[in-house]
């Protein structure tokens, strides 16, 4: 049950379309810096989760060329990586299948776009579309379910949001902005 306190900090999910990838994690950044103030929690208990390999990659790197205060969070529900971000004031920057079982004040999800989730697709992968949907849903469940409080969503405009998304747009769930 929630206090009077912890109901204040809970808003609807939104969802942030930025110009590309490079302004979707810089963007990132920024509204997990904004949601540590509006809800007045550490940056530490504030994880960014990165939706593909790449958007890591180059999540991780914006980091450490900017200077950004993060803990790399590797291995699945690593509780030593969440403390020492906690300790330190850091932000953790993760990816869907290492954040199942933890929990956090607020989470920014990167890259929840199209061709990212479910991924696209290609003729190098076996995988059925069906299968490729499924796995996808369940990451963005593991995702989204690690928020107490708030949820934020970027996407990339030139990929346009997740088709995943498209019911809770329709049903006013999630709030979407540019």
């Amino acid at each position: 049950m929630f206090t009077a306190e912890e109901e204040r900090k809970c808003v609807p999910p939104r969802s942030v379309t930025c110009a590309n990838d490079e302004e979707m994690i810089i963007t990132g950044f920024a509204r997990a810096e904004a949601l540590c103030n509006e809800i007045e929690a550490s940056r530490g208990s504030v994880a960014l989760i990165a939706f593909s390999d790449e958007l890591f990659a180059k999540t991780a790197s914006h980091a450490t060329q900017q200077n950004k205060p993060v803990e790399i969070l590797k291995e699945r529900g690593d509780i030593e990586v969440v403390q020492r971000a906690e300790k330190s004031g850091r932000f953790i920057v993760s990816t869907p299948e290492y954040v199942g079982g933890l929990e956090f004040d607020a989470v920014v999800l990167i890259g929840v776009d199209e061709g990212r989730v479910p991924p696209t697709r290609t003729l190098e992968t076996t995988d059925s579309s069906n299968f490729l949907t499924y796995a996808a849903h369940n990451r963005l469940y593991v995702s989204i379910t690690r928020a107490k409080y708030r949820v934020e969503i970027m996407a990339a405009k030139d990929r346009g949001l997740s088709p995943l998304l498209q019911n809770a747009i329709a049903h006013n769930v999630l709030t979407v902005e540019s």
